[in-house]
C-alpha cells in the first residue's frame, strides 16, 4: 500500500518539521512549504492526497489558498489547520474543497489522528493508526 502524501502549507517551521516527524512514524509522507508562492510547478500539485493549509499565513489567509487551490486543483481535499477558532467564523469555510478543520492544539500524535479523521471521510485515503 503507497503511503499518503500531503502537502502542508504553514509559516510556522517548527510546527511542520514537527508533524513531518510524526506524520512519517504514523506511514504518510507530509512536505512542508511555507507559503504556495514557493510552488514552483504547479503540476505537482497533484501529486498529493491532501493539502493541510494553515489559517494565518504571513502573506494570505489559508481561505485564499483554498481559492487558488478549488480552481487549479480540483479534486484535492483541503484540510484547514489554525491554532485558533477563526476558520469556523469565515465565510469560505463552505469552498468544495475543503474537507475539514483541525485545530494545532494538540500533541503532535493527535494532530495527524485528527488530519486522518476528517480525511477518512474522503475516499482512497488512509493512515495507518
Amino acid at each position: 500500500m503507497r503511503k499518503p502524501r500531503y502537502l502542508l502549507i504553514d509559516d510556522d517551521t517548527c510546527f511542520g518539521k514537527v508533524i513531518q516527524r510524526q506524520a512519517r512514524v504514523m506511514g504518510a509522507n507530509v512536505f512542508h512549504i511555507p507559503s504556495i508562492s514557493k510552488v514552483k510547478n504547479f503540476g505537482q500539485l497533484h501529486s498529493y492526497d491532501a493539502v493541510l493549509v494553515d489559517y494565518d499565513l504571513a502573506d494570505m489567509t489559508g481561505f485564499e489558498v483554498a481559492e487558488f487551490l478549488n480552481k487549479h486543483l480540483r479534486g484535492t481535499p483541503i484540510v484547514m489547520v489554525s491554532s485558533t477558532n477563526r476558520p469556523y467564523q469565515d465565510r469560505r469555510a463552505k469552498l468544495s474543497n475543503i474537507a475539514g478543520f483541525v485545530s494545532k492544539w494538540s500533541n503532535s500524535y493527535q494532530f495527524v489522528l485528527n488530519i486522518s479523521d476528517v480525511l477518512q471521510r474522503r475516499p482512497g485515503i488512509t493512515l495507518s493508526k
